[in-house]
C-alpha cells in the first residue's frame, strides 16, 4: 500500500505543478472553476489527478504511445 500512496503523492505533485505553472493553462482554469463551483482544494486536485492517473494507465497499456495532451485537455473540460 505504501507504493500506492507514493504514486498518489507524485500524481498530486504533478497536479500542483500544473496549477502553479499554468502548464497546461487548462489545468489551472479547471481547478479554479471547480473551486468556484464549491469543491474544496483537495477534491478539485483529486479530480484532476484522476485524469492524470487514467492517462498514465493508457501509456502503460501501449508503451509505443506518447502522452495525449489533446485528450487530457478534453477530459479536463468534462470536469466542469
Amino acid at each position: 500500500m505504501e507504493a500506492d500512496f507514493n504514486l498518489y503523492k507524485h500524481i498530486l505533485g504533478v497536479v500542483d505543478k500544473q496549477i502553479e505553472e499554468s502548464d497546461p493553462p487548462k489545468a489551472r482554469e479547471v481547478y479554479e472553476k471547480l473551486i468556484n463551483s464549491g469543491d474544496d482544494e483537495n477534491t478539485a486536485k483529486e479530480k484532476i489527478a484522476s485524469i492524470i492517473a487514467e492517462e498514465m494507465y493508457y501509456l502503460l497499456l501501449d508503451e509505443n504511445k506518447s502522452f495525449n495532451q489533446d485528450r487530457y485537455i478534453e477530459k479536463l473540460d468534462h470536469l466542469v
